[in-house]
């Protein structure tokens, strides 16, 4: 991955250079300073391992960091295979990927986000905090256009059934987070709020 600069006609390397590693995604923020992008290079940080992971450029600093890393801020969750979403503000980015050693079924998949000011990552397809199950029994995702520029809303969707009180209808929903307030609100509702039993799955920014 290189950062074009149009007004001195220069290009910078932003990823590692190691033959063979993969390099993929390119992400920008909207001042042009955060580069994200996948890659299994494992030079870029020191908890590099090896698999697809998602790395954040500050190209004033040079500084990378890992983002789709667990809770700890330290070990990755386990390997991103699909594009990822940065905010417009280079603050955030949301992703999804295997659960790994954060949950009991290492195969299933959740929705995360990385806040790189809290230092803080956060799972977004969290069961409604009156419900007895620790985490959904379904695979949770998202696509590429589903963050605000601030990165305070997040769209998902989601087959598990409970990520909000009532939620039993079986199918694909959607979902949007607030990272401020931490609540999870089922959008892909009829006006009058009632379920609408089909499965939805498009995201659109």
């Amino acid at each position: 991955v290189q950062l074009w600069d149009a007004q001195s006609g220069t290009a910078s390397l932003i990823s590692g250079g190691t033959l063979g590693a993969r390099c993929d995604f390119p992400r920008l923020d909207q001042t042009g300073r955060y580069v994200a992008f996948l890659s299994s290079e494992t030079s870029l940080t020191t908890n590099s391992d090896g698999a697809a992971h998602i790395y954040l450029r500050d190209t004033s600093t040079s500084a990378v960091q890992l983002a789709d890393v667990g809770t700890n801020g330290g070990t990755p969750i386990s390997f991103i295979m699909m594009p990822f979403r940065l905010s417009a503000d280079g603050s955030v980015i949301a992703f999804d990927c295997p659960d790994g050693a954060m949950s009991m079924n290492s195969e299933k998949n959740d929705a995360f986000l990385r806040n790189f000011g809290a230092n803080k990552t956060e799972i977004l397809s969290v069961p409604a905090p009156t419900l007895a199950s620790v985490t959904p029994l379904n695979s949770s995702g998202m696509t590429a256009t589903s963050v605000s520029s601030n990165g305070q809303g997040v769209a998902f969707t989601s087959a598990a059934d409970g990520i909000v009180s009532g939620d039993t209808n079986g199918f694909m929903d959607v979902f949007v987070h607030d990272f401020v307030s931490g609540l999870d609100t089922l959008v892909s509702v009829r006006s009058a709020r009632s379920r609408t039993d089909r499965k939805s799955t498009r995201l659109n920014s």
